[in-house]
Formats: C-alpha cells, sequence, structure tokens
C-alpha cells in the first residue's frame, strides 16, 4: 500500500502532493516484532511446540474431544489454541501463550493418556510421550511464563493503538511506556515470571510434577538481549516513523 511505484499511497501522492501518507501503528509494530524475532530466532523451539499443539488439535477432533474431556475432569475451562506470530495481531498470540499457560493440566494429562492408549499406533503414543516429556520441564514453564509477560504488554500497546481515538502524542507516551516495562522484567519480573520461579522452586506447576529439562531458559529477543552484548547489533524497535517535522517519532532499543 505505500510501495514507492504503483502503490495506492504512490497515487494519491501523484494526485495531491501535500498528502502524509502515514502506515497503520499497529502494522508497524507487528513488523517490529516479527524482524525481532528472525533477527533473534531466541524464541524458535517455543514457536515450534506451540505450532505443534496447534496442530495436533486443530486437525484432529479425536484429539480435541480428548483435551476437552480432560478439561472438564480437571474443572478447567478449555480455551482455544491458535498460531503465534502469525498474520494476525499481536494479542492473537497473547490469548495462544495464555491458553497453554491456563490448559496446562489438561495438557499434561492427555498427554499422558494419549502416551499410553493402546488403540493408537507406537509412533502416535511416542509423539505423545515427547510432547509431555517437553512440557513438564521447568525450562518450558519460565519460557512460556515470560513470552506471556512479554506479549501481555504488546498487547495492550497492539490495543491502544487500534483505538481510534489514539492521537500520535499517545501514541508516543504509550509506546515509551511499554518499552520500559518490558525492560523493566530484566530485574523486576512479571506476574507469570512469579509464578514460574515459584513453580521451579516446588518443582510443580497447577499440581503437575516438573522436572528438569535438557532446554536452557530462552533469550527473550525483547527482554533478555536488551543488555548490551557486542555479538548483536543494535535492534531499532520502528513503530512510528513519519516524515513530516511535527510528527518525527522513533523509538529505538539498542542491545
Amino acid at each position: 500500500m505505500l510501495g514507492t511505484k504503483s502503490s495506492v499511497g504512490k497515487l494519491l501522492k501523484d494526485e495531491f502532493p501535500d498528502i502524509v501518507l502515514w502506515h497503520c501503528l499497529n502494522h508497524r509494530l507487528e513488523l517490529a516484532v516479527g524482524n525481532t524475532l528472525d533477527a533473534t530466532s531466541g524464541t524458535n523451539n517455543l514457536q515450534s511446540f506451540l505450532e505443534c499443539l496447534y496442530s495436533l488439535y486443530s486437525q484432529s477432533p479425536k484429539n480435541m474431544r480428548e483435551l476437552s474431556n480432560c478439561a472438564h475432569d480437571l474443572h478447567l475451562t478449555l480455551k482455544g489454541i491458535g498460531k503465534v506470530f502469525t498474520v494476525r495481531w499481536v494479542a492473537s498470540s497473547f490469548r495462544s501463550v495464555s491458553a497453554v499457560w491456563h490448559c496446562f493440566p489438561a495438557l499434561a494429562q492427555h498427554f499422558q493418556n494419549a502416551s499410553k492408549d493402546e488403540t493408537r499406533q507406537s509412533t502416535e503414543k511416542a509423539r505423545f510421550q515427547g510432547l509431555l516429556s517437553k512440557l513438564c520441564t521447568t525450562s518450558f514453564v519460565k519460557n512460556l511464563s515470560l513470552m506471556a509477560d512479554v506479549l501481555n504488554e504488546l498487547k495492550n500497546l497492539s490495543e491502544t493503538l487500534q483505538n481510534r481515538s489514539t492521537t500520535l502524542p499517545k501514541a508516543q507516551n504509550v509506546l515509551t511506556a511499554c518499552v520500559r516495562r518490558i525492560e523493566s522484567l530484566v530485574v523486576s519480573p512479571g506476574e507469570h515470571s512469579i509464578l514460574a520461579q515459584r513453580a521451579e522452586e516446588a518443582m510443580s506447576f497447577q499440581e503437575v510434577q516438573l522436572r528438569e529439562g535438557r532446554c536452557r531458559h530462552l533469550s527473550n529477543p525483547f527482554v533478555n538481549l536488551l543488555a548490551p552484548q557486542p555479538h548483536f547489533q543494535a535492534f531499532r524497535l520502528v513503530i512510528l516513523s513519519p516524515k513530516t517535522e511535527e510528527c518525527k517519532l522513533r523509538l529505538k532499543i539498542n542491545f
């Protein structure tokens, strides 16, 4: 839409030279998040696991029904598990991560039941056993909690930028506040991270026994990589990029 050759913006600019072209702020946020993940690859394992969960339940009514039964037995409200960091807004990714966090006991129970189900093929049972082994580790819970805390901040920012009443000064203020809150997660853990720390100490999360995982705690591109590290290039989260003097707002995060 904002290309330089034959886009809608270029055609409008030809007809109205004084028009100010503006890229959707929320779209800029999504592009910034996507570029960050591509540049760091620190969340690849967690993303792959969540994508596996989405495929497992979206493509099999049987698996979804069994998971629903497990949630019912545990008195949990089942939430839909979707994809993360796709074409949808970042708020959708937060809902997917929150669903896994909320349904953790039901997922663990279903994986355990399915891994021992004699009606399933050996490859299926091995797959569920592998998922159970990854799920019930302290590293997975900590990674999931950190992602939930960061996505919660980005979700709030995204929803504010979608509001029609949001002005440029307000957008600048909420952007600055969001970055400061994300930076503060390095020394002041968020709500989910605090619960994950307690789970690690007790080796139990939502009454599910945990074990030490071989996967190290992820280096979250939005949190851990904010600390100065010489082998990383400066990451710039640029959401507001106007071309007029009165609207020059650029937000940078260096790590």
